[in-house]
Formats: structure tokens, sequence, C-alpha cells
């Protein structure tokens, strides 16, 4: 682990480009590995996920090529029986490829880091039960695939990860049977689906929607190659937001204001503690702002703001309640543990309850001290927010862990902090 001291910038004024969206860049990336032909998706950030997902891409068969934030695929549809997949710690690429490769009829074991085989795959394996298909499953340690899906009716929960149900929108249309998902629970993660569904829209897959209850899907449906940019991401935004907010202003380009991601949901949120935040077509603007609270934030359809908007409110003055957390104990890391037990350190009084976190904010600074990232990239994005409010210094314990999503973050946050190893 590598430690990171983290100090405040006096005020600043700056024009940034927003990070590419992680949940579109792995959607394109397997649209196009899916695809006959030639793709190429401009504005990729290269994280430790999305070759995670490249490397997948590259063992389905299909031939890639990257640039400095490009990458070119070209393939020919499916050219193995059976291999390797290592997924990391990826949990959208190893939910993704599961039944993707049962439905390419590819015999496979995936696998990743510890932490992430410990991940839930249970709706799979239930699945896989229910359509007698053959697998083998140790907790901890891989995934087989061992045996192809079928078109057919498919009835899964949309209460632990909307992964799960990516993963089989991506899948069914290569089926030789049409297909019904019937959702049955509540389904978490609503934007994250519409952007599964428009990315496979862009790649010529035809999904019937009726109101997140059911999804229809023909069969034989073929994947078109995919040329365009990967969109900014809100979610790997709010760090750049929280900074303006504090102590500064921001320019946010690459921001598109009609996004399906809901994770924009933080300029709305940020707007209600009195963030200073002017919205435009493709790029936000922010200020410093006074922020008072008293309100009360569902998180239930964007997780990951989380962490970084967690500190937002630890600022604002007035209490603030974060509802729909229950789902972040499946993250990374336990991430409502580690919010608590990170806002407390800092001096914010922060208690969690049955599905939310109530945070006591205040407008004095920060406390400062060394902290665990609990290996989760966006707690060191938070943290380094955190620092601009901060007196003295915030340590980071693991720094390197934003190589996951984010590995130029550093670089491009340090007008707003110092940062020394």
């Amino acid at each position: 682990m590598e430690k990171l001291t983290v100090t405040k910038k006096q005020s600043f004024k700056k024009t940034i480009t927003a990070p590419p969206s992680k949940s579109y860049s792995h959607r394109m990336i397997l649209s196009a590995s899916l695809a006959n032909g030639v793709s190429q998706i401009e504005n990729v950030l290269f994280s430790k996920d999305i070759n995670a997902t490249l490397d997948c891409a590259k063992n389905f068969g299909a031939n890639v090529f990257t640039g400095d934030d490009f990458v070119k695929i070209t393939s020919g549809g499916k050219t193995i029986k059976e291999g390797e997949f290592f997924c990391n710690e990826s949990g959208s690429t190893l939910r993704f490829i599961i039944p993707i490769l049962a439905a390419m009829g590819i015999k496979a074991r995936v696998f990743g880091s510890k932490t992430l085989m410990e991940r839930p795959l249970d709706v799979y394996t239930d699945l896989f039960c229910e359509h007698n298909m053959d697998f083998e499953y140790k907790k901890g340690e891989y995934f087989d695939v061992l045996s192809p899906l079928i078109g057919g009716e498919y009835n899964i929960r949309g209460d632990i990860s909307s992964q799960f149900l990516t993963g089989l929108l991506y899948a069914l249309p290569l089926c030789n049977k049409d297909s019904k998902i019937n959702i049955t629970t509540s389904l978490l993660s609503k934007p994250y689906i519409d952007i599964t569904l428009d990315v496979l829209k862009k790649s010529g897959i035809e999904i019937e929607n009726d109101n997140y209850k059911t999804f229809k899907i023909k069969k034989n449906q073929k994947f078109s190659p995919i040329n365009a940019p990967v969109p900014g991401d809100f979610s790997q935004s709010c760090a750049f937001i929280a900074a303006a907010v504090f102590n500064g202003e921001i320019e946010l380009l690459n921001l598109d204001a009609k996004s399906v991601q809901g994770d924009k949901k933080v300029i709305e949120y940020t707007k209600a503690l009195g963030g200073n935040i002017e919205v435009f077509d493709n790029k936000i603007k922010i200020k410093k702002s006074d922020l008072k609270s008293n309100l009360t934030f569902d998180i239930s359809d964007c997780p990951d703001i989380a962490p970084v908007f967690s500190v937002i409110c630890a600022h604002a003055e007035g209490e603030t309640i974060l509802k729909g957390t229950k789902r972040l104990k499946i993250k990374e890391c336990d991430r409502e543990s580690a919010i608590v037990k990170t806002l407390n350190k800092l001096g914010v009084k922060t208690i969690a309850g049955d599905d939310f976190i109530k945070i006591y904010g205040s407008q004095k600074p920060f406390k400062g001290g060394e902290f665990e990232t609990f290996n989760d990239h966006r707690m060191a994005m938070a943290l380094s927010s955190a620092a601009i409010v901060t007196d003295g210094k915030i340590i980071l314990d693991d720094s390197k862990c934003v190589d996951k999503s984010y590995p130029t973050f550093y670089n491009d946050f340090n007008s707003f902090c110092n940062f020394n190893s």
C-alpha cells in the first residue's frame, strides 16, 4: 500500500474535462466484442476495471488495439469454445460476462480477486439451477460456466444489483429462442439499466421494456459495430463538484445534462443543499457555496455518489439523511460502514440505521489525520475532496486504490489539493 498526504490549496478557478463514464465504457466494449466488424470507441480511460473488460474481449476472440484514449475492436463473432476469464476487481465485468459466455456456448472459468469473488452471485446460481444449467461455483474463488444459456422465460431479483439484469440483457439476444425476463422484486439502480438499453439500442439490439417489470427479447439478434465516444461520468465528477462548492470555481466539460446516468442526481442534490451550480447542455459551472441541510436524499438509484456526497453533506450546516444505503454494504467494501467511520473521524457525528445514514453536518473545518481508504477508489476520492476543508492534513493509507476506476485522479485533482508521497 502506498500512503499519500493530502493538503488543501488556496481558492481556485479551473476548467476540467469530466473523466469518461466507466459504466458506458464497459458496455460499449462488450457490444464491440460481440459485433461482427470493426468498432472504434473514443474517450476511453484505461482503468483496472476497464482493462479487465478489454482482456475478456480479447479472450472472446476479438482483436483489441488501444491508443492513448481510444480502443479499436475487430470481432467476427464467437471464435473459441472454452477459456479462462480474469475479472480482477471489476464487479461489472464479472456479472456481465457470465451469462454472455453461457449464451455463446463457451465453457469458461470466470475468476478475479478474492474480494470480488466474495461479492454476491446468488442471482446467477439460482437462475442456472432453475434452468438446469451446469455450473460450478466456489465462493471467493471462481464461477465455472459449463452449459449453454437457452432462450426462454427468466425470473430474477432486481434488489441486489442491476448488473445481473444487464448481463442477461446482453446474453439473451444471442440465443436461438425468444426470451422474457420478469423482475420479481423492486428494481434498484434503474438508471444503470437505462445505460444498458441505450448502448444496446446503439448496437442494433431490440429490447421491449414494460415499465422495468418485464423485458422481451427477440432471438438471434446481431450486434452492430459501435463507433462513438464515451460520455463524461457524473459519479467520477463528484469530487470536482465537492472541491468547487467547498472553496473555488470549476467549469466541468463533457457532462451531458440529458444523460440517462442516475449519478447526475449529485447536481440536483448538491443544489438542494445550496450549491451554486449552473447547468448547460454539455457542461456545468460550480462555485463556492454556503451549504445548509436538514434534508433527506434517496441514493437507491445512485449509490456510487454516496462517498463524496456524504462528505458534501458533512460540511453542510444541519442534519442530512441518506436513505437507501443498505446496498452500499456489498460494494468494493462495506461502504455504509466506511462512510460512517470516515465522517466520524473527520469530526462529524454520523450514524447508520436500517437502510439509512444520518449525518450531523457543520461548516466547521474537518479534523485531519491518517485515514483508511478500505481499498475503495471512491473513498479515496471522497477523502481527497474532504482535504479542501480540513485543518491540517489527510493521509491516505492506500492511495493506489483509485487505479480501479480513475488512475489519473490525483493528477487531475492537483489543482485543488497538494499530494505528497
